[in-house]
């Protein structure tokens, strides 16, 4: 999926029903909106916070106009690791935020607790899931 600029990454998806290919077209366009809205927010936070550039450019450099396609891949050195026991996870950590990260994150404007405060299975939508599976060899 394109941006005027940049591209997001989506899968190949067939459908056949009209209905749901509209539902995929709005869809496209409230993910373009977003994107759109982003860019946006950053840029105008910089301006009144009187943010020059920022360094999530490859190779550490300097951006006036962070787009969508900038921020997603400085914020892919950020990684979630789970400590897990007899299927219970013990700890979660979160590494690769450095201070421009906080830096970007305060200018779009997300909490760092985002980051922080994340809770045991945060990604799971029922209340009461069944713990993961580990397939060890017997």
């Amino acid at each position: 999926m394109y941006t005027s600029k940049s591209i997001l990454k989506i899968a190949p998806v067939f459908l056949k029903k009209p209905k749901r290919i509209e539902a995929i077209t709005f869809l496209y366009f409230i993910a373009l909106m977003i994107v759109s809205l982003m860019e946006r927010n950053i840029r105008k936070n910089m301006a009144d916070e009187e943010v020059e550039k920022l360094p999530i450019l490859p190779s550490r450099m300097n951006t006036k106009t962070p787009t969508w396609n900038n921020l997603s891949y400085f914020f892919e050195s950020v990684h979630l690791s789970l400590v897990e026991k007899n299927g219970r996870i013990m700890q979660t950590i979160v590494k690769g935020v450095t201070k421009v990260h906080e830096t970007v994150l305060r200018l779009l404007e997300v909490p760092l607790s985002v980051y922080t405060s994340l809770k045991d299975r945060w990604w799971l939508f029922k209340k009461n899931a069944p713990p993961k599976q580990s397939f060890a060899s017997t």
